[in-house]
C-alpha cells in the first residue's frame, strides 16, 4: 500500500458518512526482509516472497515518520529475519525518533550477548513491547524437524532474553513432527526456562508448507489430538498458554459455543452472523518490498 495512498484513505475517511472506521491502524505489521538465516519447513515467506527485493534504509524511515504523523502507536518488526539486516538498529531508531512503539519477532539464533548491548542504547529497550521467538520442539530432534539447525542458537537467545528481564514470549507453531511433544514443550518453556506464557498457532498451507504438507500440516485427526491436549495443557498451567488462532483457539471456540447450547443460547450478543477477519479494522501488514510507488 502506497504512503501516499495511506494519508488519502485516512484523510477520506474523516469526510465520509458510513461505519465508524479509525482513521489509522493502532498498530502496522512491518517485514524489513526476505531473507532469512534459516529455511523452515512450513514458513510462508518462501519461494515468491523470498524474490521480491527489500527496501532501502532511507525508504524505511519515511515511512515510519508518516506512521508517526498519522498517529500509529505501534510497530511489529518481522520478516524474513530482521536481525538478518545490517540497518537493523538504526531501523530501530527511525521507529523511535517517529515517537513509535515496537515489538520483534525472531527466530531467535541471532540473539546473542551483542544484542544485548545493542538493546541497552538509547531508548531502544524502553519502547520495546515485546520479543517473540519461535520453538517448536522440546528438544532439538524435534524443533529441528520444522525449523533445521536451530534449536540450540534460539533456546540459547531465549534463555539471554530472559535473564536479562526482557519482555519475551514464545510462539509454539503446532505441526505433524511436534504433535506429540506438545507436554514436553510447555514443560520446558514454563518451568525450565520460566516463561511467563506462550502462545501457540498451527502451520497452515502456503509457502513451504505447502510443499512439505505431508510431513507438516495436521490432518483432521491430528487437529483434534491437538486441541484436545492443548486445551488439558492451558487448564493444568491456569491460562499460561494462550492463541488467537489453531488447534487451542478452535478448542476454546468450540467449548464456548458449546456452554451457549447447554443453557439454550443460539447465539453471541453482536455475533449474529458469520463475518471475516476484523484484523482490518486495526491493523496493517506490509511486505519487506515495501509501501508500492504507485
Amino acid at each position: 500500500m502506497a504512503a501516499t495512498q495511506t494519508t488519502f484513505n485516512v484523510r477520506e475517511s474523516q469526510t465520509n458518512p458510513g461505519p465508524r472506521v479509525m482513521a489509522a491502524p493502532k498498530s502496522v505489521n512491518i517485514a524489513l526482509t526476505g531473507r532469512c538465516n534459516l529455511a523452515c519447513k512450513y514458513c510462508f515467506y518462501a519461494d515468491e516472497m523470498v524474490a521480491l527485493r527489500d527496501l532501502p534504509t532511507e525508504r524505511w524511515l519515511a515511512f515510519f515518520a508518516e506512521l508517526g504523523s498519522l498517529a500509529v502507536q505501534q510497530v511489529t518488526l518481522t520478516g524474513g529475519e530482521a536481525l538478518t539486516r545490517p540497518d537493523f538498529w538504526e531501523l530501530v531508531d527511525g521507529v523511535i525518533a517517529s515517537k513509535l512503539r515496537y515489538s520483534l519477532l525472531s527466530n531467535g539464533t541471532l540473539i546473542t550477548e551483542a544484542t544485548l548491548a545493542e538493546f541497552a542504547q538509547g531508548k531502544r529497550r524502553l519502547r520495546l513491547d515485546s520479543i517473540q521467538i519461535s520453538i517448536d520442539g522440546s528438544r532439538a530432534e524435534i524443533h529441528d524437524a520444522s525449523r533445521p539447525g536451530s534449536f540450540g542458537r534460539a533456546l540459547r537467545g531465549l534463555r539471554l532474553l530472559v535473564k536479562a528481564q526482557f519482555p519475551v514470549t514464545v510462539r509454539v507453531t503446532v505441526n505433524r513432527r511436534n504433535l506429540d511433544d506438545l507436554e514436553a514443550i510447555a514443560a520446558l518453556l514454563l518451568e525450565d526456562v520460566g516463561l511467563r506464557r506462550f502462545s501457540v498457532n498451527e502451520a497452515f498451507s502456503c509457502g513451504a508448507a505447502e510443499t512439505n504438507a505431508a510431513t507438516m500440516l495436521l490432518t483432521p485427526t491430528e487437529r483434534e489430538q491437538a486441541m484436545r491436549a492443548l486445551a488439558l495443557l492451558a487448564e493444568r498451567y491456569e491460562g499460561r498458554i494462550g492463541a488467537s488462532a489453531g488447534p487451542l483457539a478452535y478448542a476454546k471456540e468450540f467449548k464456548r459455543i458449546e456452554e451457549a447450547l447447554a443453557r439454550g443460547e443460539t447465539g453471541f450478543p453482536g455475533r449474529g452472523r458469520l463475518v471475516g477477519c476484523g484484523g482490518v479494522w486495526n491493523k496493517l501488514d506490509i511486505l519487506h518490498d515495501g509501501p508500492a510507488t504507485t
